[in-house]
């Protein structure tokens, strides 16, 4: 379980870092805390959703209510941190959005 969790975030740094730069996200200090806010957020998305999977809860709410959450997170840390990320919440969204549709379709491609 832990090598999937660090394939997941590795994965996921990769696409929302890219994502930043194209979003014109510059500087040590703002990707820094990109990269921050998923270390934080995507692990614990991963193990609850694992969680929820054991505990029997259904996929798609349980996916659809963790990434709200993440998009949340994401947007509360962007806005908190002055000039760091420009429209924060569309940014977090639209972030999450383009990993999440990453991530399905190297599921379908690999698996």
């Amino acid at each position: 379980m832990l090598g999937s969790l660090v394939w997941a975030l590795g994965l996921t740094l990769l696409l929302e870092e890219g994502f930043a730069l194209l979003w014109g996200v510059r500087g040590k200090r703002d990707l820094g805390l990109v990269a921050l806010v998923n270390c934080i957020t995507n692990p614990l998305v991963n193990v609850l959703y694992r969680l929820g999977r054991l505990w029997g809860w259904p996929r798609g709410p349980v996916v659809l209510a963790l990434e709200i959450g993440a998009v949340a997170a994401e947007w509360l840390c962007y806005r908190r941190t002055e000039n760091a990320v420009r429209y924060p919440m569309l940014f977090s969204l639209c972030a999450n959005a383009f990993s999440f549709c990453c991530g399905l379709v190297l599921q379908i491609l690999v698996f």
